[in-house]
């Protein structure tokens, strides 16, 4: 989508695509793009990981805990931690893309500083190993339901029950900064729910196509040489043996348009927010849409 004349258009792009944040100027420009960029920071990290930094940065900050255990109170510590935990100012500084994954070295240093400052402590023996499990218990709990892939991840206190934003795409545009847009994992979970709607009557002749470039390495019940990306009206059918997974980076990309007309006969969904949209052929067709 066009930056719209009225407003701010950066200097930079990245993949030939410029990030605005609908700022009239400069000014307001960086500063958007620098709530935008804390934003993504703040949520890429689950709720314990946060609890052990915020921890971590208050030990040894008594001259007698300093004098007990100088590493605790080592000058280095805090501005490796300081760094790292204002990098996504320097990011919005520098314009750079503010993707989760490009964060990840400093998100790294922060909670394993934060870790190494925790560990030098003395603690009753009894209480620590319990620490330390509930804490990998909890963290285990929250990222688990994100799997398979990272960037889905979003912190339990982060979910936005709105169905206007989580439920809905536009092309060329994000709901929110720090909601991933899909992979192309979505094949992959897409055929494992389309196999258990199929098994009892057969999945031989099963299709399924994405709009958004995916692998399943190991499918099962749908052949292989049935799973596809849409590369013209030839090869869809639009019969009820054929599916489409649509995810939202394909959307917003503007690779294909959004069946608005159709029903999706499924949704994948992570912490109540939409990532893709499944269709079935025959209701595409119903509805009057083609890609």
């Amino acid at each position: 989508m066009p930056v719209p004349d009225h407003l701010f258009k950066p200097t930079h792009t990245f993949n030939d695509l410029y990030w605005h944040y609908g700022a009239a100027t400069r000014a307001a420009h960086l500063f958007r793009s620098t709530a935008a960029y804390l934003a993504v920071f703040v949520h890429a990290l689950p709720s314990v990981a946060w609890g052990v930094i915020f921890f971590g940065c208050f030990i040894g900050l008594t001259p007698s805990a300093a004098a007990k255990d100088p590493v605790v109170s080592s000058y280095l510590f805090y501005l490796v931690s300081g760094l790292s935990l204002l990098s996504p100012v320097f990011f919005a500084l520098a314009q750079m893309p503010p993707g989760i994954r490009y964060f990840n070295v400093f998100l790294f240093l922060a909670v394993f500083i934060a870790l190494l400052r925790i560990c030098s402590r003395q603690y009753r023996s009894r209480l620590k190993p319990l620490v330390v499990a509930v804490s990998i218990g909890l963290l285990v709990a929250e990222v688990l339901a994100y799997r398979p892939v990272f960037g889905a991840f979003a912190p339990f206190w982060a979910h936005e029950p709105d169905t206007r934003f989580t439920a809905t795409v536009q092309p060329g545009q994000l709901v929110s900064m720090f909601r991933w847009t899909g992979w192309g994992e979505e094949v992959m979970l897409a055929g494992r729910r389309i196999e258990n709607r199929c098994r009892n009557a057969g999945c031989g002749d099963i299709r399924l196509f994405w709009a958004y470039p995916g692998a399943w390495l190991q499918p099962t019940a749908i052949a292989r040489e049935n799973i596809a990306g849409i590369t013209g009206h030839s090869r869809l059918n639009y019969d009820d043996r054929e599916y489409v997974v649509v995810n939202r980076s394909a959307v917003v990309q503007q690779m294909v348009s959004f069946p608005r007309q159709a029903d999706p006969v499924d949704t994948i969904r992570f912490g109540g927010y939409t990532q893709a949209w499944i269709f079935r052929g025959d209701d595409l067709r119903k509805a009057g849409f083609r890609f």
